[in-house]
């Protein structure tokens, strides 16, 4: 599974990890895109930040893509894989299980691979790491789950502002 993914080293040590959840991911790659989701891709393919995936989280990258079309009028082609397989060559690969759980998400529990892919960046690397996100049943889960998820536009405003990533989660 781990074909072609981190391929691509990072060279800013500092980059801050993030774990990309699928609604921003595919509003990146297909037609009509999102500009703030376009953002996070670019920043990813310039190094600046570095994206976080598991298998689950790749097979449902792909399995989205697959699809051809999102409700909203996104639409995937050829050109949309080759985008994937760039993101997916700067992303650090993760495996395992998080030690602690992460709590599950009743609205839809197919999202527990992104709350996986958090835990596993902050228990193997030591370092914070954000979900960016377009979900509102993600975004809106309470504060008492410890959980650092952002809209893109939100954490690409952070960014901009020089908020180390250790702070993000003290300035939400």
């Amino acid at each position: 599974w781990r074909n072609g993914i981190g391929t691509i080293p990072v060279e800013n040590p500092l980059a801050p990890f993030v774990v990309v959840d699928t609604s921003v991911m595919t509003r990146a790659i297909g037609t009509g895109q999102f500009k703030d989701c376009r953002r996070m891709f670019d920043l990813v393919m310039d190094g600046k930040i570095r994206p976080c995936v598991t298998r689950s989280l790749v097979k449902e990258y792909r399995g989205v893509i697959g699809r051809g079309q999102l409700s909203d009028d996104v639409r995937f082609d050829e050109q949309s894989y080759q985008l994937l397989d760039g993101f997916l060559a700067h992303s650090l690969a993760l495996s395992g299980r998080p030690q602690i759980r992460p709590a599950t998400i009743e609205a839809d529990p197919t999202d527990d691979i992104l709350l996986v892919a958090q835990a596993l960046v902050q228990e193997q690397k030591g370092k914070p790491c954000v979900i960016v996100s377009r979900d509102n049943h993600l975004l809106d889960l309470p504060n008492v789950l410890e959980l650092d998820i952002r809209y893109p536009t939100k954490y690409l405003n952070q960014l901009a502002a020089g908020f180390p990533q250790s702070l993000l989660a003290l300035n939400s």
